[in-house]
């Protein structure tokens, strides 16, 4: 299960408490619910269904940026944390470190530049010595470079070689190309609910039992809400849920 750090002084911060409950409550539900990079992708509707509320995008914004930009709109329905890379990961961008190269990607995709990175101190790029990538296993330096591990941190890619080593000693099977392994990943990312305590299990029951490929864990352990809130903020959304009282027309 991802964990993240979340600021307590918050509580004592006027943006934060001048706010309607249900804005307070979406600003929990969009930190729990973004991407490994800080991206979130706008679901309003969902939320809202949830949770028995109603909310206005373009007021969420109003009320996260009252006194400084927090959230940057990257594209229409997607936005950015502004705070969170350097909140979560600490000042220092290091693409030697696995979990921050898939982040770099993340932002070249949504064209958000490393400068642009508030609190940002330091970037350290790859340096890639020629000789020894010679002798790199092929399929695994193209997987750090290009196969997306969407939410993921360290722990799942560790898995997903283990699944790789494991699918060529059993079948001596090898996916062709980057896109054929994405989709396997992708469909992993699925099954598990986007879990990544689920995913592991997942992956190892397939292993345990000699399969080939990824089937839901016995006794249906990996159900998860339709929504996909992460069960880490679940209690917390629900007890803000029932202190939030509407307004009186």
């Amino acid at each position: 299960m991802a964990k993240r750090f979340t600021d307590t002084n918050i509580w004592g911060e006027d943006w934060f408490l001048e706010m309607p409950n249900e804005y307070k409550l979406f600003w929990y539900y969009m930190l729990s619910s973004c991407d490994h990079s800080g991206v979130f992708k706008v679901n309003i509707r969902s939320f809202c269904s949830l949770n028995e509320v109603k909310l206005d995008s373009n007021k969420a914004l109003e009320h996260f940026n009252a006194d400084k930009q927090r959230i940057r709109v990257v594209q229409d329905g997607v936005w950015f944390i502004e705070d969170f890379f350097v909140y979560q990961y600490g000042e220092t961008f290091n693409t030697n470190n696995r979990v921050h190269e898939s982040i770099k990607r993340v932002y070249e995709k949504y064209n958000i530049s490393m400068s642009s990175i508030r609190g940002l101190k330091d970037h350290k790029d790859r340096v890639i010595d020629k000789d020894k990538d010679i002798d790199k296993d092929k399929e695994k330096n193209i997987l750090k470079q290009e196969i997306d591990f969407l939410w993921a941190g360290d722990e799942i890619v560790n898995v997903w070689n283990e699944w790789k080593n494991y699918k060529l000693s059993q079948f001596k099977f090898k996916y062709k190309t980057l896109q054929s392994e994405q989709l396997a990943f992708d469909n992993l990312v699925e099954l598990s609910g986007k879990n990544i305590e689920f995913a592991i299990k997942i992956v190892k029951q397939s292993m345990a039992n000699g399969w080939k490929g990824f089937f839901e864990l016995k006794n249906n352990q990996n159900k998860y809400s339709d929504q996909k809130v992460i069960n880490k903020y679940q209690e917390a959304l629900d007890a803000a849920r029932k202190s939030y009282k509407p307004m009186e027309q």
